[in-house]
């Protein structure tokens, strides 16, 4: 029986290798049919396996009779197709807010599909291994950076998103649109807040002056105590507090309108007959007053519309107006003719809500705005 012997733990099988498309197309370009050189010795002076650089002859070199593959099948085209499917990739993914369907359709419009995988799986693992080598671009270059920075005062926009099982704080500098906090944590009180953007911010020159957000408590208090700054609410929930409470009793007197209306119209055309068939006048008593009500309820319909839409527009007039400067002529307003503007808005709209008979929840809702004002706004 021979000697037990132990299989040595040193492997000599050969490392996976995996050619890129690069050296693919950089490989091909330096073969050419009409080279004297043989595949073996072009595939030699590579060091290239003669079998691979065959089967890449055969299966990656493009017709000659089409010039736009022979183009993007070449070590240049390679390099001009990447930086097309980058940019695409940033622009529309990152920046913009697409996903990889509208990027695959991208490619199959621009037929450079032919060229790229455009399949959910192969995109979404692109976008996945683009984010992250961003974010490592990110940690290595923003410390040295940071260091060259000019002193800056900033407003901060900060809030919470709920798409997992922590709260992710997110605040943005609203200028560059350049997210300065992008975290998960377990809290989002005011100091937790005041952590993150303070690791966010570690070695900026960097002085937040103002934060926007939703009127929250913690972010408040954040703005406030955390970096003795200014705190301003945002308008899409000032505008969108102040018009859900008068949007829908607007609409219901409208919608009840409409019907009335409709019977109306309904009741006129059951009377509207022959004139042969009237014995006398006062056979057409009742199509007179059915004409009446069918006009009364037309010009009521018009009046509760107009109210509505008015009411929309001094809305709409608050975030018009809620600016230091004029978006007409670019001159600056101060903050008292800011205050008269924002406030002539709310007082229309208190007088809209008392025309209109609206409840309590209305009126809170008027009233409320008013103190969201900036301080240095009010009238």
């Amino acid at each position: 029986m021979p000697d037990h012997q132990t299989t040595a733990s040193d492997s000599f099988r050969q490392v996976p290798h995996r050619w890129s498309r690069a050296d693919v197309a950089a490989a091909l370009d330096n073969f050419d049919d009409s080279n004297p050189v043989s595949q073996r010795q072009c595939a030699q002076q590579q060091g290239i396996p003669h079998a691979t650089f065959n089967y890449w002859v055969n299966h990656h070199a493009p017709p000659k009779d089409d010039p736009v593959a022979a183009f993007f099948c070449s070590a240049a085209g390679e390099r001009v197709l990447r930086r097309i499917l980058l940019a695409a990739l940033t622009t529309f993914s990152f920046q913009g807010a697409c996903g990889v369907r509208l990027l695959a359709t991208f490619l199959e419009r621009s037929q450079l599909h032919r060229f790229v995988a455009t399949s959910r799986g192969a995109l979404q693992a692109l976008v996945a291994q683009v984010e992250s080598d961003l974010i490592a671009f990110r940690d290595c270059h923003q410390p040295a950076l940071a260091q060259k920075m000019k002193p800056k005062t900033i407003t901060l926009v900060p809030d919470e998103h709920f798409h997992s099982g922590q709260p992710c704080l997110v605040a943005l500098e609203p200028v560059a649109n350049f997210i300065l906090v992008e975290c998960y944590r377990d809290q989002r009180d005011s100091n937790t807040w005041k952590q993150a953007i303070d690791e966010s911010t570690t070695g900026m020159r960097l002085k937040i002056v103002q934060m926007t957000s939703d009127q929250a408590n913690a972010l408040v208090c954040c703005a406030q105590k955390g970096f003795q700054a200014l705190h301003s609410p945002d308008l899409f929930h000032g505008q969108r507090d102040l018009l859900q409470p008068l949007v829908l009793p607007l609409s219901r007197p409208i919608q009840q309108t409409e019907k009335d209306l409709g019977k109306a119209r309904q009741r006129i055309e059951q009377l509207d007959g022959p004139a042969e068939d009237l014995e006398c006048w006062e056979d057409l008593l009742p199509m007179i007053e059915a004409v009446r009500a069918e006009h009364a309820l037309s010009e009521r319909l018009e009046q509760l519309r107009q109210r509505k839409e008015e009411a929309v527009e001094q809305v709409r007039g608050i975030s018009d107006d809620y600016h230091p400067f004029n978006r007409k002529t670019g001159q600056p307003v101060t903050a008292q003719e800011v205050g008269k503007r924002l406030n002539a808005h709310v007082d229309r709209l208190e007088e809209l809500v008392q025309e209109a008979g609206l409840g309590e929840k209305a009126q809170q809702a008027v009233n409320k705005s008013r103190t969201c004002l900036p301080a240095g706004r009010r009238g």
